[in-house]
């Protein structure tokens, strides 16, 4: 029994060095990881807040850009509705210039036509005058 007691005092020391040389292990462990973790940390915090930054930078990036689209939409509006006007104009003063041809040639036509009656008129009138007259001789 006493060499029982004595393997197991035995037993009981190497056990207790390896406990101990493990308890020191763990100690230099925890102080050589202490500075790294809390490195990581930090990193980590600065990770998450960069995030919330991008995330609201979205957000207001994305809103710019709809208001954007919106002003581009309303100038494209704009432009379209100046296109128009601009081919409404261009119709209209092709029109107006065809009638001014046409009113042109209308009023040449009718100037010609005036001037051939006047003509015909001019001659009736001493003609007639003539009638007159040799009607005069003949009274």
């Amino acid at each position: 029994m006493e060499e029982d007691i004595r393997s197991m005092a035995t037993l009981i020391r190497v056990m207790s060095r390896q406990l101990e040389k493990l308890g020191i292990r763990f100690r230099v462990t925890r102080k050589a990881l202490k500075q790294p973790i809390a490195e990581t940390a930090v990193l980590a915090q600065k990770n998450s807040e960069a995030t919330r930054a991008l995330a609201i930078q979205e957000d207001i990036l994305e809103k710019e850009l709809g208001e954007i689209q919106k002003v581009l939409l309303a100038m494209q509006e704009q432009q379209q509705k100046q296109l128009d006007l601009i081919l409404a104009i261009g119709k209209a003063g092709k029109l107006w210039e065809n009638r001014r041809g046409q009113s042109e040639e209308q009023d040449a036509i009718e100037a010609c036509d005036s001037a051939e009656v006047g003509q015909m008129k001019a001659h009736q009138i001493p003609a007639a005058a003539r009638q007159k007259g040799s009607n005069n001789d003949r009274a």
